[in-house]
């Protein structure tokens, strides 16, 4: 009987996968958008791969995700260099399932269609950045250290100082993690009965080397990176929007209000849900959920902020979420009613979400650029932007795409390009079908709209004849 459910049990596990890998694999195909072009820029400029650590001092190194970049060096197309987040977040699943197998079943089921369908971890899985590994890192320690609580092991370990170096390497939103595994093994390595000798001799085994790593990373490197600029967004809005699609809500209005409520109140009973079974890990959870983000936004009061920033909290979120909902489903009556109508909304908003992604991607950047290329004639086309870094380093970047004879050069607005490419990052909102700058008329042809989250919109204007 127990093999029989092993078996069972594994063709589930590989169906999540597939299911993960295949809401993930279309977004490779999306056209590549800043973030990803800046990366290979920097990559483009290096020297030697010691370069991610000595040299590249900017926010925009992630630094495993910058090394494998330049590892393959210029390439036709970018989908190789999404291929790790893919791999990463397809994994992830797996892991969401064997944290989410300590409760059985069911709940590993829960865990891992919650990870494998939302939205948030959909986008990110297909983006050449770090975010996808971080998340991975993040739940393979979960899962080391819950090994090591059984063990003691040597080998647990030292994967769980694997873990941690790749993750601050990932990116360094995985201090989240390591500041809640420091406060749930602090209580956990306290049981049954506490020896401060064996207590402390743990939490060195564990801490001790990554902790030294972490202090020399921020010494020779951290502290010397500058933050990226970035455009100014409304705090509570990104909040907003945030907890939204944690739970496949929308991005803005009254909805995306009611959805983030929701979102806080069914993560926080999910967490004392934990705590009223007497699981250690609801202080791992209450740490990377809420206070580890709330006490860095308050210290660091950062003046770029993302709904990226969330998403540790998000899949903790979700993975707390599962086991109540699993015990939900198992135990019947009108309790498992609210579970499956709870389960089939959070599926149902974040397929709409994924759906939009689909459509939009991160911009519609090539085929724009190929529209005014083709428009040339006697001359190569100008055209210039409201924002120079970010519309030129794009048309940069995708004139290898376009005939020699018809590549795009970059003019200021005061220049009075052929085009002009307005971008507009959040909601589309109004804008005008014809603009004005000085004498010269500018005519709307084009609005290229991207889905959200990474990239813009682009509204598209051709100069008069």
């Amino acid at each position: 009987m127990n093999a029989r459910l092993a078996h069972s049990s594994g063709w589930l596990l590989a169906g999540f996968l597939l299911l993960a890998a295949g809401l993930r694999i279309p977004g490779l195909f999306t056209d590549f958008w800043l973030d990803e072009i800046w990366t290979l820029k920097i990559v483009l400029g290096m020297d030697s791969a010691w370069d991610v650590f000595t040299t590249v001092r900017h926010s925009n190194n992630h630094h495993l995700n910058t090394l494998w970049i330049y590892a393959l060096g210029p390439l036709e197309s970018w989908v190789p260099y999404r291929l790790p987040a893919l791999l990463a977040g397809t994994l992830s699943v797996g892991l969401a399932w064997r944290i989410g197998a300590r409760g059985g079943r069911l709940e590993a089921c829960v865990a891992a269609g919650l990870c494998a369908t939302s939205y948030l971890l959909v986008h990110y899985s297909s983006e050449a950045r770090g975010y996808a590994l971080v998340i991975f890192f993040a739940l393979a320690s979960v899962v080391v250290l819950e090994d090591y609580l059984r063990t003691r092991g040597r080998t647990q370990a030292a994967l769980f100082w694997l873990c941690a170096s790749a993750g601050f390497l990932s990116h360094l939103m995985y201090i989240h993690v390591f500041v809640a595994a420091g406060a749930w093994m602090a209580v956990a390595l306290a049981r049954p009965d506490f020896r401060f000798r064996a207590w402390a001799g743990d939490g060195l085994r564990l801490f001790a080397l990554p902790t030294a790593l972490l202090m020399c990373f921020y010494w020779f490197d951290i502290r010397l990176t500058k933050i990226g600029d970035g455009p100014e967004l409304d705090t509570l809005e990104v909040f907003v929007r945030a907890l939204s699609y944690a739970l496949g809500g929308p991005p803005a209005g009254w909805l995306a209000a009611a959805a983030a409520v929701a979102t806080v109140l069914l993560f926080s009973a999910s967490v004392l849900w934990w705590q009223l079974q007497r699981r250690d890990v609801w202080i791992f959870l209450v740490v990377v959920i809420f206070v580890s983000p709330a006490v860095s936004f308050w210290l660091m009061r950062p003046e770029v902020f993302f709904v990226r920033y969330f998403l540790l909290s998000t899949v903790f979120g979700l993975i707390a979420l599962a086991a109540p909902l699993a015990r939900a489903l198992a135990r019947g009556g009108p309790v498992r009613g609210i579970a499956v109508v709870l389960l089939a909304a959070v599926t149902i908003g974040n397929g709409i979400r994924i759906a939009s992604f689909y459509e939009y991607g991160r911009g519609d950047y090539l085929s724009t650029l190929r529209l005014i290329s083709e428009s040339a004639t006697l001359r190569l086309p100008t055209a210039g932007g409201d924002h120079r870094f970010r519309t030129h380093n794009v048309i940069r970047f995708y004139n290898r795409y376009l005939p020699e004879d018809r590549r795009i050069v970059y003019r200021e607005q005061s220049e009075h390009p052929d085009w002009l490419l307005l971008h507009r990052i959040g909601p589309l909102g109004r804008y005008a079908p014809e603009l004005h700058r000085d004498e010269v008329s500018y005519e709307l042809v084009k609005v290229a709209p991207y889905s959200d989250l990474s990239g813009w919109h682009w509204l598209v204007y051709r100069r008069e004849r």
